[in-house]
């Protein structure tokens, strides 16, 4: 049964007040930001954490696997920096995919609530900046052999101490990313978005009292749960297995194999990976983190896709995989295509193993990839990045076509306009020609 420890109008106010604050968070961001896949094609993602770290409101337009994984992101903040030690104007930042993090240019942006002494929340902000230093513009190479070629790791940081930025850590980020303005410009757009999600949950305690508030949140996150418990119900139990393969990792061309065996039983699912290959020298890895995302989408693309989105509706999904595997890396391993290539193939494994169960609402396999391209350079002392999404197809279902030009099913970005990039990539960039 639900939940009535709040009443149901106050839940249901509170509950799409947080939901809108995430959007509200995004739409600073996109306003402030200034490189275009920030503004253009809304490569970040905006949610509000409960005390715990749990994920109870995130952006509509948002990406799948930049959520799931904020639990595991704040997990590794607080591992070094305990709740206990924040204070108020903190924010606190870190990219290490060995912490809980996606990939290194994903940067993790954290900033606790407090009302008074009471600690309400956090704030949170991912986003993808487009460079991120390492051996190849805009931190993707497909020859990096371990995370150090990929690009700057920045454990967890506080960059603002009580309101103040740190401008030692910034002067090492500009020292160490291409493009350096750009950069510092998102990193202030991101924090933007985190005030404005604190002021949103400063607001809704003013209004309705911080321990209204609070239980709140956990009740959101219980009546989740239950939900998507039921939803699980629905599948028969048992255990379905799946196997898929990628071609590549950039430096070796051998496949390798992503292996998963799903077990349903009564509202829970346990996915595990034994049989996976063991972790590529390129960055196809990925950290359970990304693993978990991953197969949680899977879950709730099929079980209840219009339902809340937050961490109590994981709940009910267990996750484990071999260390040292492409789905669960071991440092030094890289990863920064993982996140996004290997990814969409855990997330095709798991609905592949459940069309077994539930044939009529499994869709065939899309794409399977992001269609990420990723260039740059340096004209007249300027550097210049352009990172290009490519729309695929996806596949078609009992009652409907596939749909044309969509990202992959885990990505979820815009697609830059073709103008755009008048305003950021060098003129004349061919050089002189012959006949024009």
């Amino acid at each position: 049964m639900i939940s009535t420890a709040v009443d149901p109008i106050t839940l249901e106010v509170i509950r799409n007040g947080l939901l809108t604050a995430a959007d509200e968070m995004k739409s600073v961001v996109l306003r402030t930001a200034y490189s275009q896949l920030w503004k253009e094609a809304g490569d970040l993602s905006c949610a509000l954490l409960s005390t715990s770290g749990e994920c109870v409101a995130q952006g509509s337009a948002d990406i799948p696997i930049h959520l799931p994984t904020m639990p595991y992101s704040f997990a590794g903040m607080i591992e070094k920096i305990p709740v206990d030690q924040m204070k108020p104007g903190d924010v606190y930042l870190h990219n290490d995919p060995f912490r809980g993090n996606n990939h290194l240019p994903d940067f993790f942006m954290l900033k606790p609530v407090y009302a008074g002494e009471t600690l309400l929340g956090f704030s949170a902000v991912r986003g993808h900046f487009i460079d991120v230093g390492g051996n190849g513009p805009g931190s993707y190479s497909s020859t990096a052999p371990d995370i150090q070629a990929e690009g700057f790791r920045i454990p967890p940081t506080r960059i603002w101490r009580e309101g103040v930025r740190n401008e030692d850590l910034v002067e090492l980020l500009e020292m160490n990313l291409r493009n350096p303005h750009e950069r510092i410009g998102d990193l202030n757009a991101q924090y933007a978005g985190c005030n404005t999600g604190e002021q949103r949950l400063l607001a809704l305690a003013e209004k309705y009292g911080a321990e209204t508030l609070l239980q709140s949140v956990e009740q959101i996150l219980d009546d989740s749960e239950t939900v998507a418990r039921k939803q699980i119900e629905e599948i028969p139990d048992g255990v379905y297995t799946f196997e898929d393969y990628c071609d590549g990792d950039g430096i070796d061309n051998t496949p390798f194999k992503i292996a998963c065996s799903v077990t349903v039983s009564g509202g829970s699912v346990a996915i595990d990976f034994d049989g996976t290959s063991k972790q590529t020298k390129g960055g196809m890895n990925m950290a359970l983190s990304v693993c978990f995302a991953a197969c949680v989408y899977a879950i709730k693309a099929l079980t209840d896709p219009d339902g809340p989105a937050n961490s109590g509706a994981y709940r009910a999904v267990y996750v484990t995989a071999p260390e040292a595997t492409v789905v669960n890396v071991a440092y030094p391993g890289a990863v920064v295509a993982g996140n996004h290539e290997t990814s969409a193939r855990v997330a095709d494994c798991v609905t592949g193993a459940l069309a077994q169960a539930l044939p009529d609402r499994v869709v065939a396999a899309g794409a399977g990839s992001s269609g990420v391209l990723v260039f740059g350079g340096n004209v007249d002392g300027e550097d210049f990045i352009r990172d290009e999404m490519h729309a695929s197809g996806q596949g078609s279902g009992q009652d409907a076509d596939g749909g044309n030009a969509h990202r992959v099913n885990l990505a979820k970005t815009g697609n830059i306009p073709v103008e755009a990039p008048r305003d950021v990539l060098p003129n004349d960039g061919p050089g002189e020609l012959d006949h024009r």
